[in-house]
């Protein structure tokens, strides 16, 4: 280093202490978030609601609805009854069901 540039070093450095300084002292913004007020949710309009119950539908029609649809999954459910044996032949009426169709 030369003798030249020991001055202007002095020189930056004073002036970056001095802005560090003067930023540090500033008052800063305060901490706490803005207030801001809660969404707000708008009311259906008709045409979105559904519609009031049917003095028609009684309690008993929802719980026969239930378990029809409870017979439905159960039977979607079940394990496939076996199918025809891998050495049956189409024509072969004797291997299917008695209730099938027979010419």
């Amino acid at each position: 280093m030369t003798q030249g540039n020991k001055p202007q070093k002095r020189l930056l450095l004073s002036v970056g202490l001095t802005l560090l300084l003067q930023a540090c002292a500033a008052s800063s913004p305060g901490t706490s978030p803005p207030s801001v007020k809660p969404a707000r949710i708008p009311a259906l309009p008709a045409e979105a609601r559904q519609p009031a119950t049917l003095s028609v539908c009684s309690p008993t029609c929802s719980d026969a609805l239930t378990a029809e649809r409870a017979n439905w999954q159960r039977a979607l459910t079940l394990p496939a009854s076996p199918g025809l044996p891998a050495s049956g032949t189409p024509t072969d009426y004797s291997l299917l069901p008695s209730r099938a169709f027979k010419p």
